[in-house]
């Protein structure tokens, strides 16, 4: 039975079934997941199957000069043996379980989200009703419109399971922080990070609902389009022993530790006291700019 035994760091290396040959790209290769609600729904999966890595393999014909068959975003355990394979149709999958022998370890992940019930949440979430807010007043305060970007990765999860999604950039950096951060025995732990337009409507849609005045609203969440979090490069951090989200979160070691550190990293604190922006003070949010 052929399977990926080396260590995932190990990659490249190339598998031969009888007929297949799967060709499995370095570990750092951008896998294909073209859209941000594919790439978390891998997110998801990955954590469901307590997996960590997301790469690519190509798969070609042993015959002739391998002509090239597909390819295929795969998730892959420790030992190196691919665990589950994302959106392939059957013939792709057939070839993919013929190549390595692993028919009954693979899962086949779908992340379309044209199943229905995703499709109805997602209709639900844009047309959530807001009041009219004037795009020109929020710009001439400094906010500027924030694109959701192209790819997504994982940093872990946050206190309550929930995969949190960073752009790889600013994801790798979080990460290298974090473990820069425990070295000097300082925990930090992520709050929230990447957060949909949809997202951010829904959620300002709530705090009016419960009777928020609008005004006061928008200087604690940034109208929909205008968030740093749309942008997958900020993060709020927690740390163990203080409430999320709260202004306590300034006189803890972690906060000092960023203060100090964070800028090495790329990481800046966007709302600081008395903001140009009107934002409430969060020492909680940080930004990566580089």
């Amino acid at each position: 039975m052929a399977t990926l035994h080396r260590p995932f760091r190990d990659f490249p290396q190339r598998l031969h079934g009888p007929r297949i040959a799967v060709l499995a790209t370095i570990a750092q290769d951008r896998p294909a997941l073209s859209t941000v609600a594919a790439q978390r729904r891998a997110s998801v999966q990955l954590q469901r199957l307590r997996l960590t890595h997301l790469s690519r393999v190509q798969l070609r014909s042993r015959d002739g000069a391998e002509p090239f068959i597909a390819r295929v975003d795969v998730a892959i355990d420790h030992a190196g043996r691919i665990r589950a394979a994302f959106d392939t149709d059957r013939a792709t999958s057939d070839a993919l379980a013929g190549a390595t022998g692993t028919a009954r370890m693979i899962r086949h992940v779908g992340t379309n989200l044209r199943k229905p019930r995703a499709s109805s949440l997602r209709w639900r979430l844009h047309r959530v009703a807001l009041p009219t807010i004037d795009r020109g007043d929020i710009e001439a305060r400094g906010f500027v419109r924030q694109p959701e970007p192209a790819r997504l990765c994982s940093i872990g999860m946050d206190a309550s399971g929930r995969p949190m999604l960073l752009a790889p950039a600013a994801a790798s950096a979080f990460v290298a922080m974090r473990t820069a951060a425990a070295r000097s025995g300082v925990v930090l732990q992520p709050v929230s990070s990447f957060r949909s337009i949809a997202y951010q409507r829904g959620l300002i849609v709530r705090k009016l609902k419960r009777g928020d005045p609008l005004d006061a609203i928008l200087r604690v969440n940034a109208a929909p389009g205008y968030s740093e979090h749309h942008s997958g490069r900020a993060v709020d951090i927690g740390t163990p022993g203080c409430a999320a989200l709260d202004e306590a979160f300034e006189q803890t070691p972690a906060f000092a530790w960023l203060q100090q550190h964070a800028a090495d990293f790329g990481f800046h604190l966007s709302y600081p006291r008395n903001n140009a922006l009107g934002v409430i003070y969060e020492p909680w949010h940080w930004y990566f700019a580089s």
